[in-house]
């Protein structure tokens, strides 16, 4: 849709409480990010926070060019989710290079690699990734991780692209604005189901198993725990991430108690909504006494054209009156006059 000639930005919802984007433009704007990332950022660089150095401010400039905030949403929320969520796809985008770098076969030397270049990367930013997975450094870390995903402790989901905060914000709208319970979520985020309708698990036995677990806790609880909390009870905290919730919720140390961090954002972000609200108050009182004191200048004005119409009525009205009797006057002058001359003709006559 244009307006005027331009086009009119989409508008984004963040809630308070998440540091995800969700409803109908939440894709889009992710998508973006991730376009922004692929065309803007450089990948010769050590790591994602020299990237944003070089290219940040153009990048941002395109995802505020196309995007904002919903209506009482705040403008740094917004920049903020924007920064973490190209953050994250530099890094998807990187792991994706390098699956790509490895599909090429073991056969290939580095430059033979160079002469297959993916689709839309520079030459030189292909070399660059070339020569970087090469690394015996970059090997070692490398098999590292990937012991690290093929851990026991870790579940699969069945949620594709959509983020656990799209999923759960979906299933709130479904369940008419009710949040459901921990289990619940967990279920559809971790189970699938056949051509047959059978439902089946991502995993082998890990994501039934905390299902299981969650269940319990919700019914042992019930509503004297939050959802965050149960899910934290159940699953116990990881840095840098809350299980069950992605990176929306972050923690901030191994251990560290992610709910007491979570709440002292969410009082933060209260305070920002009452000091928000205050200043629209302000700016409300502002207004409206602009508006009364443009009111008050119109009546004086309006006051005063009518004293001046007033007074040039009685001035009028009075010259009108002294016009008459100047007229009366003449009348009476001429009246006597006129009788003195008949008396003084007669006089002269009986002479």
């Amino acid at each position: 849709m244009k307006l005027k000639g331009r086009q009119s930005k989409l508008k984004v919802y963040i809630p308070d409480d998440i540091d995800r984007a969700i409803g109908d433009n939440a894709r889009h704007f992710v998508n973006e990010c991730g376009r922004v990332v692929r065309t803007r950022a450089p990948l010769n660089v050590k790591n994602w926070k020299e990237a944003f150095t070089i290219s940040g401010d153009a990048m941002w400039k395109e995802i505020e060019g196309k995007f904002e905030i919903k209506e009482g949403g705040s403008y740094m929320k917004l920049q903020a989710f924007a920064v973490d969520t190209m953050q994250r796809l530099y890094r998807l985008w990187k792991a994706r290079l390098h699956f790509y770098y490895k599909s090429l076969g073991t056969e290939l030397t580095n430059e033979e690699r160079l002469k297959y270049p993916p689709p839309d990367l520079p030459q030189d930013q292909w070399q660059y990734c070339v020569e970087r997975f090469g690394s015996t450094e970059f090997k070692k870390i490398s098999e590292r991780n990937s012991k690290n995903r093929l851990s026991e402790k870790r579940t699969k989901t069945t949620t594709g692209n959509l983020s656990f905060a799209e999923v759960e914000d979906i299933l709130t709208q479904e369940n008419q604005g009710v949040k459901p319970p921990a289990d619940v979520i967990w279920l559809v985020e971790h189970t699938t189901r056949n051509n047959e309708g059978v439902l089946q698990w991502a995993d082998e036995s890990r994501s039934k198993e905390i299902h299981e677990q969650l269940k319990v806790a919700v019914a042992t609880h019930g509503d004297s725990m939050t959802q965050e909390e149960i899910l934290l009870d159940v699953l116990k905290p990881r840095s840098g991430y809350f299980r069950g919730k992605g990176t929306a919720l972050r923690g901030y140390s191994k251990g560290g108690m992610q709910l007491e961090h979570q709440n002292l954002i969410n009082e933060q972000q209260k305070q920002i909504q009452v000091q928000e609200q205050r200043i629209k108050e302000l700016q409300e009182t502002q207004e409206k006494t602009a508006k009364q004191l443009q009111e008050a200048q119109e009546r004086t004005s309006k006051q005063l054209e009518q004293q001046r119409q007033d007074m040039q009525r009685s001035m009028e009205e009075m010259k009108h009156q002294l016009l008459s009797e100047l007229i009366a006057n003449r009348m009476v002058r001429d009246k006597r006059a006129a009788t003195g001359w008949n008396l003084e003709q007669k006089r002269v006559r009986k002479q």
